[in-house]
């Protein structure tokens, strides 16, 4: 199986990936967010993937509006065998026979004849999880028959093939809707960061004024005592220097 860590520093997470397309003729990712800027990151890798007739399959969450719409339609519409499905569970929750939880796994598969490695970890097809965030993950390698990375293949197509997994080629709608909702809620969030920093400015304000105010109690009051402590003639000379009010 010979394992090795992979973690997100000096770029290696994404050294690791662009090799594995380079190397192989099917992936399979499954991870719960994805983002634009992550897919121009290793763009040059999957486009040659694809440009060699690899096969590649996309399974993205949607049900908490963290992935683009952009990566999704890119990976719908790029030239080559490429598949891409969202999940979204939506009203199909407590249906009988249906019983999927959210879609939380880091999951990245590359196959080539009956050769297979497999990523496993905490990282997101995000730039965060490729390159910014602290992530742990690793690589394992072995042959597709054993039993063990049989039951990775066979998770992942349990997921590609749920009713909570729709093919965005069929539901060109859904994905138009989700990207309406998407673009709101980011405007929504910017009008959200303005009004917190407008608050911040104002809250700093206060804090500096109630600071100058407890100077001004601080010098008068030490000035007071200070008076008290020095003979009678002294004290009201120094006091009237140190007075504020």
């Amino acid at each position: 199986m010979n394992p090795k860590f992979v973690r997100t520093g000096s770029k290696e997470f994404v050294k690791e990936i662009m090799g594995l397309f380079k190397w192989a003729d099917k992936a399979y990712l499954c991870v719960s967010y994805a983002r634009y800027d992550a897919f121009k990151i290793i763009n040059s890798a999957i486009t040659q993937f694809l440009r060699m007739g690899g096969h590649l399959r996309s399974l993205f969450d949607i049900e908490r509006h963290f992935t683009d719409p952009s990566i999704i339609m890119e990976l719908s519409t790029i030239p080559g065998h490429s598949e891409c499905r969202v999940y979204l569970r939506g009203s199909l929750e407590g249906v009988a026979g249906v019983n999927m939880g959210p879609l939380h796994t880091k999951l990245y598969i590359f196959q080539k004849d009956d050769s297979i490695r497999v990523v496993l970890g905490s990282s997101n097809f995000t730039v965060g999880g490729m390159e910014v965030n602290e992530e742990a993950n690793i690589l394992l390698t072995g042959a597709v028959n054993e039993p063990f990375f049989s039951q990775i293949v066979d998770y992942f197509q349990l997921l590609w093939g749920s009713p909570c997994s729709l093919l965005v080629a069929d539901n060109a709608e859904l994905l138009a809707q989700y990207e309406g909702l998407v673009q709101e809620e980011r405007k929504q969030h910017k009008e959200s960061l303005k009004k917190r920093a407008t608050l911040e400015k104002q809250f700093t304000k206060l804090l500096d004024r109630a600071k100058a105010q407890e100077e001004v109690i601080w010098n008068s009051d030490g000035a007071y005592l200070l008076g008290l402590a020095l003979p009678p003639f002294i004290g009201p000379i120094i006091t009237s220097r140190f007075r504020v009010f």
